[in-house]
């Protein structure tokens, strides 16, 4: 994978909406018509709830233990943030910013200066006086501006490198306009009121366009902060609390050299912030940015499997790869049930070269800062290890341990530079082992009563490990998460609006498990001047049409009342999960901050794979439930709950006729899947890589 330095915008303009699903927002003509005229992520979440979460992590890159919607500086909130922001590496790199605030007060501070609100503007909707770095500091006091300063840096050629535009609490959707009410029913009312504000300013921006206002090379992202929350459907379908259900927002990229289409990848927040920080070369807040995905596509760049390729490798066992020291490492079984290792530099194998151990089961390998660690079965099917490093090989007398025999089991490196290893035992519980300090655990400790009578993976995406395994006597699978970040614990003291049902821990397994699913919509029709994908999770990048609808209504009534009239020609079907399914092993490994899950069909050799790349997952305390007012449990809100995987797209040229040979490794920059298409125990291998 290549990493382009050079910009592709020189501006970016973010405008955050208001607390509206995806659907809803698809609702109405001129949101539809604007998601035509540029790249709708047809897939992008928000990072929790409520509101002022997702402001704080789109410049932070983690909640800073925010959970709430009130001041930071109330004394139970902790006062403001001491955490880095965006605006630290803006400024280090001597660009510009500032955050334009519709109905800034003139006076925003108190007498002993703390940000107040002064309605229709309020501070949850202004991140940046959250910040101690921010507001202690003057000069930055001075980049938190009004609209009017918007339309004078606009008209003046002035707009900084980031800009971040917040509407008032009506033009934002959040309340009824000239109210502080909520509509009975979020949409259509409150989409149309926000569409009218935002047509209205796009007309006096002429964007997009080519007589556009906004400078040359500006991306315009318009977004929302969450989806919305007492939606009927989930209520329904789970007797939920608010904020039920996948957090999955409209969002749409917009300006010149943008071109018309849809990408199906999933993205949060913190791809928006990382894809910022890699346009300018700003370096990451080393939090939930540093490890997730970019809006690789402005680059114009995707993730393409190449072909097979035969490989001297040839076994009729496991075989297991990792990742080191610029070469792929695999293990594998020769034929006197030798564990043997090659490796691979890019263009040349190394002869096989025994281990000196046997092995009757399977072999799983993963890399540490220093070397490898083997983990493999010996004759009683218990689990032993060797480890490696370049200086002494490897170690001469496997350490054992789980004593009894096991079934599949898996292991993978965790960000924090320890090990995770999970099996399933003669119950078809599954427990895990953790390596950290040079040393493993002693005792196991069992992954929530998540079973499994089948195969499981492992895999990282910055801090967060998770768990794949195959449902007991089904073909769908299951997945748990385990944070290694500190800033990914929330604890908040229990309140009238906050309690342990919205804390997270680190260093534990979640105590539920959820579905590996793609949440989606399927439609038989595409009504006329509807988008052209099929669905949320519809694949490619393939233009559509730019075509525009204008309303049909006419009299004295407002433009508003117009557009309510006419939003309902397109009333696009809530979205469901769609749970995956497979067959044989499962392998999973990261590459640009996506996971690629990979396994054969539940029915037939053909391989397939879905994605996901929603970082920053939070690990619930509590078991997640949906049900009002139930003690104990925690509301979903951050964690897999709201998370989907992408539709399962099949690889073409991969077949897996071995129950055991299938093994995917990262190597520096590319994906190495090896594979056996056949019973000859002859391995191939395919290469994926970000070009």
């Amino acid at each position: 994978m290549t990493t382009p330095t050079s910009r592709v915008f020189d501006h970016v303009l973010i405008i955050m909406l208001e607390n509206e699903y995806r659907s809803y927002v698809l609702r109405n003509r001129f949101m539809r018509k604007l998601a035509k005229q540029g790249i709708e992520l047809t897939n992008y979440c928000g990072v929790m709830h409520p509101s002022q979460t997702n402001y704080i992590a789109s410049i932070a890159g983690e909640l800073c233990n925010v959970t709430y919607d009130s001041s930071v500086y109330n004394k139970k909130n902790g006062g403001p943030r001491k955490q880095s922001t965006i605006v630290d590496l803006i400024e280090a790199a001597g660009l510009t910013w500032k955050a334009y605030m519709q109905n800034y007060p003139g006076q925003p501070w108190t007498p002993e200066l703390i940000p107040q609100d002064d309605y229709p503007y309020l501070t949850k909707h202004d991140p940046f006086s959250s910040f101690e770095g921010i507001v202690q500091n003057p000069e930055r006091w001075k980049c938190i501006v009004d609209e009017y300063q918007f339309w004078s840096d606009v008209i003046n050629g002035q707009l900084p490198n980031y800009a971040w535009f917040t509407p008032n609490m009506w033009n934002d959707g959040h309340y009824v306009a000239g109210t502080r009410l909520p509509a009975t029913e979020r949409a259509p009312q409150l989409v149309n009121q926000t569409a009218a504000w935002l047509e209205t300013l796009f007309a006096a921006l002429q964007f997009p366009g080519p007589n556009s206002r906004l400078p040359p090379r500006t991306l315009v992202v318009v977004t929302f902060d969450e989806a919305d929350y007492e939606a009927e459907y989930y209520k329904d379908q789970h007797d939920a609390t608010s904020y039920d259900g996948p957090n999955q927002i409209y969002t749409v990229l917009l300006g010149d050299g943008i071109p018309q289409g849809t990408v199906e990848t999933g993205f949060n927040h913190y791809s928006l912030l990382k894809t910022i920080e890699r346009n300018f070369g700003l370096g990451t807040l080393g939090k939930n940015d540093a490890a997730c995905n970019s809006f690789d596509f402005l680059w114009n760049q995707s993730f393409q499997w190449g072909k097979p390729t035969p490989t001297p490798l040839n076994t009729s066992g496991p075989l297991a790869a990792a990742g080191f020291a610029d070469r792929l490492h695999v293990v594998s079984v020769g034929n006197q049930a030798e564990l043997q290792c090659q490796s691979w530099d890019g263009s040349q194998w190394t002869a096989p070269a025994n281990i000196g151990a046997t092995c009757s089961g399977g072999v799983a390998l993963a890399a540490t800062s220093g070397g490898l660690m083997l983990v493999f079965q010996p004759g009683n099917q218990s689990l032993c290890a060797l480890s490696f490093t370049p200086q002494a090989g490897w170690s001469k007398t496997p350490q054992t341990l789980v004593g009894q025999a096991v079934g599949t089991f898996a292991l993978t490196a965790l960000d924090d530079g320890g090990l995770m290893l999970a099996y399933r035992d003669s119950g078809n519980q599954i427990q895990s082992l953790l390596y950290a300090n040079g040393a493993w655990a002693t005792t196991p400790t069992p992954v929530n009563k998540l079973q499994t009578d089948g195969t499981i993976a492992l895999v990282t995406l910055g801090p967060s490990l998770y768990l794949i395994a195959k449902a007991v006597g089904q073909d769908e699978m299951n997945v748990v998460s385990y944070n290694t970040a500190e800033f990914n614990v929330v604890t908040i003291a229990p309140s009238k609006t906050n309690g342990t049902y919205n804390n997270s821990t680190k260093g534990a397994w979640s105590p539920s498990a959820f579905p590996v699913a793609q949440f989606g919509v399927v439609r038989s029709t595409t009504p006329s001047g509807s988008p052209t994908s099929s669905s949320p999770g519809s694949s490619g990048s393939s233009g559509s049409p730019s075509g525009s609808s204008t309303s049909s209504s006419s009299g004295k009534a407002s433009k508003l009342e117009k557009i309510v009239k006419t939003i309902v020609d397109w009333p696009e079907p809530e979205p469901k999960w769609e749970p995956h399914t497979a067959g044989g092993p499962l392998v999973a490994a990261e590459l640009g901050g996506v996971i690629h899950l990979v396994h054969p069909g539940a029915t037939a050799p053909q391989v397939s794979e879905e994605t996901f790349s929603t970082s920053g997952i939070l690990t619930p305390q509590c078991p997640v439930s949906y049900t009002k007012g139930e003690p104990g449990v925690s509301d979903g809100y951050g964690t897999l709950a709201q998370a989907g995987w992408t539709a399962a797209t099949e690889i073409a040229t991969v077949q897996q006729n071995s129950a055991r040979g299938l093994t995917l490794a990262r190597l520096n920059s590319q994906l190495i899947l090896l594979f056996q298409s056949d019973t000859s125990g002859q391995v191939q291998m395919l290469t994926g890589t970000i070009e």
